[in-house]
């Protein structure tokens, strides 16, 4: 049972103490889905009201596709009128709703530097857009695509075959004829463009690389040579695979370490127990507990028994002391649900600066734990609201709509479609 009062008494509060237009903007993106058309309309045009520079991350195609057709035109309709950045951004986070003449628009300023890849602010770290531009670019016609990693590797600092290869694998774009020019120009000696090609390799090529790496005198540069193959191995290069990096554990340190084991990630299920125990002895080493957790999580898909019940323990104290895991594929289903719970009122409540990974939790919860646990959960964390900071208790509320519009029949999303707000609409 989702009582609403205290949910509605805490958003009210929450949305007119000054927040974020993002958070704000956020929550009600959140809610669209669950909106028939007539108040989702009111809610666009509630949202457009804001600076764009503050709504438009929030139209992109994975959230365009769940609104009522009618809201998806709208919105496509005041994006398109945008001008100059705000419009080549925008459109570029839309790649499957463009027309050619728009997506040629975007391609152009992408390749002119109007719309940049990257961004170095006077008051923090650069950071990439990387993350919406390659999908942009797989979605371009062939000829255009092609167009993009020449550009890609001209630009480049090195401008040599490297280049092109790294500009290929970015938007996953290795056709056969590029694959076999890339083939016939390389330095086969250099073993570090092999992880970027294998994957698209035609079985006469991939036959060739094994047999190179085989070959290959040097047992170290061998090694990393094979680790990118995976059913043509053997199972004793599996093991030396493996093992390789044991010898010197303590010389290469954590870091090198917990890279090593990401590497062998595909290999670790089919070496023996007694492997795998001398690495998991060697991880529960590591003093950073950011390492720890990567070794661990790759270790525990092949561990079992004791080893795996070791693995797990040591794993939860890495998550408990950083408040997330080190990479992809969170294995929240370690955790019972009064642990995710015990976890989930620190970070929101008393630790709500380490939150980053609370809408990981939640979405575990909501989708794959039985529906019992989720209405736990769900009365839970309302209790909590009124010790959360206002913004942490948005963004809370943003990744638990799924299930409080389940338990509301709608409603709750409906109302929170339409509370006042109070906020400078042009927030710096």
């Amino acid at each position: 049972m989702v009582y609403l009062k205290p949910i509605l008494n805490a958003a009210r509060h929450a949305l007119n103490s000054n927040p974020h237009p993002a958070q704000v903007i956020r929550l009600w993106v959140a809610q669209m889905p669950y909106l028939s058309s007539e108040p989702g309309m009111a809610l666009l045009k509630r949202i457009f009201k804001f600076d764009p520079r503050h709504w438009s991350s929030s139209i992109h195609d994975e959230h365009l596709e769940q609104w009522p057709a009618p809201i998806q035109r709208n919105a496509l309709c005041r994006v398109r009128a945008l001008k100059g950045f705000e419009r080549l951004n925008t459109l570029c986070q839309i790649p499957q709703r463009l027309t050619q003449e728009e997506q040629r628009e975007v391609l152009d300023a992408l390749l002119s530097g109007q719309l940049p890849t990257c961004y170095f602010p006077d008051d923090g770290p650069a950071y990439s857009i990387s993350w919406k531009v390659n999908p942009f670019v797989q979605s371009l016609p062939e000829e255009w695509q092609e167009e993009w990693v020449v550009a890609s590797a001209n630009g480049s600092a090195s401008n040599d075959l490297f280049s092109e290869v790294t500009a290929r694998h970015d938007i996953d774009w290795f056709p056969d004829y590029a694959i076999r020019s890339i083939w016939d120009r390389m330095n086969h000696d250099a073993h570090y463009m092999y992880p970027y090609l294998m994957p698209y390799l035609a079985p006469d090529l991939r036959a060739q690389a094994l047999q190179r790496a085989r070959a290959c005198s040097d047992e170290e540069e061998r090694l990393k040579w094979l680790c990118g193959f995976d059913e043509e191995l053997t199972d004793a290069e599996r093991h030396q695979i493996v093992t390789f990096a044991l010898a010197d554990a303590e010389e290469q340190g954590e870091r090198r370490m917990a890279s090593h084991l990401e590497d062998l990630c595909a290999h670790l299920p089919y070496v023996r127990s007694e492997v795998l125990q001398a690495w998991l002895d060697v991880v529960l080493t590591f003093p950073e507990p950011y390492f720890r957790c990567i070794g661990l999580q790759c270790l525990l898909p092949a561990l079992q028994g004791e080893d795996r019940d070791q693995a797990i323990a040591a794993l939860k104290e890495c998550v408990y002391e950083q408040g997330m895991f080190s990479r992809f594929g969170e294995p929240w289903c370690i955790f019972s649900v009064d642990e995710l719970e015990a976890l989930l009122e620190r970070l929101l409540c008393t630790e709500p600066s380490n939150y980053t990974q609370c809408d990981n939790i939640i979405s575990h919860i909501l989708k794959e734990r039985p529906i019992d646990e989720v209405n736990a959960l769900l009365g839970t964390v309302v209790r909590w609201f009124p010790r959360m900071d206002d913004w942490v208790l948005l963004d809370t509320m943003t990744a638990l709509t799924p299930g409080f519009a389940a338990r509301t029949e709608g409603r709750l999303p409906a109302i929170l479609a339409k509370i006042p707000v109070t906020i400078d609409l042009h927030h710096e």
